[in-house]
């Protein structure tokens, strides 16, 4: 992304920060709405040099956001002489809109669409911003508890076709025509289709079978 000073100016901290402000909030615009971008510029080690230049700050659109300390890079073309780049340290906190959970949420509970509302959040520093889908709720078991109030993450979740260790399966074991089900638990995560280690109750060796489905493991063998 880049956007440039339809004029020149005196080259100054106060210009070069209000390039890159004018950068982010460019950039919170196109993500869309509920987003926002607040931005301070911290002093720069060195005063840039004075005179009229066109000032045009840049930053990856690929890139993952982050709130907190960064460094931008800003590009300046004095009205006489070469083009060259600055460093303009700066705190930039993101605000983005995010999905939050309106009850408590046990682990291992599956997320219903009524346990959420969106709302916008100010992403503390360090910490990349995963905006929400506005248009669709997020999917899955908590992979652990869950407060109301508290925005979901992808890694709070757990897929809806995906078990954990320890999750509790039966084990449906054909042998010589004859089917066996025992109670058992997993010993390693899996999805549905995925083989498996269970270790079934009353018994020493695991075993190995096909988890069909989210409470079934298939084992064709003894």
């Amino acid at each position: 992304m880049a956007l440039a000073k339809a004029v020149a100016e005196p080259l100054t901290e106060a210009g070069l920060c209000a390039a890159v402000r004018a950068a982010a909030e460019g950039m919170a615009v196109r993500r869309g709405a509920g987003w926002r971008a607040e931005v301070h510029c911290r002093p720069m080690s060195s005063r840039p040099n004075s005179g009229l230049a066109t000032i045009q700050a840049e930053r990856k659109e690929a890139e993952r956001l982050v709130s907190g300390k960064q460094t931008w890079s800003v590009q300046v073309r004095p009205e006489r002489g070469a083009a060259y780049v600055l460093a303009l340290p700066v705190t930039i906190g993101w605000t983005a809109p995010t999905w939050a959970l309106l009850r408590e949420l046990k682990a291992g509970e599956r997320l219903q669409a009524a346990d959420l509302h969106l709302q916008e959040q100010t992403w503390p520093p360090g910490v990349a911003v995963e905006a929400a889908r506005t248009d669709e709720p997020p999917q899955g078991r908590a992979r652990r508890t869950l407060h109301a109030g508290e925005a979901v993450r992808a890694a709070d979740l757990i897929a809806l076709d995906t078990l954990q260790r320890g999750d509790r399966v039966t084990v449906v074991m054909a042998s010589e025509g004859i089917e066996l089900a025992m109670p058992a638990q997993l010993l390693a995560p899996a999805r549905v289709g995925q083989s498996v280690r269970v270790q079934a109750d009353g018994r020493s060796a695991p075993m190995e079978g096909l988890l069909v489905d989210l409470t079934t493991v298939r084992v064709n063998k003894p």
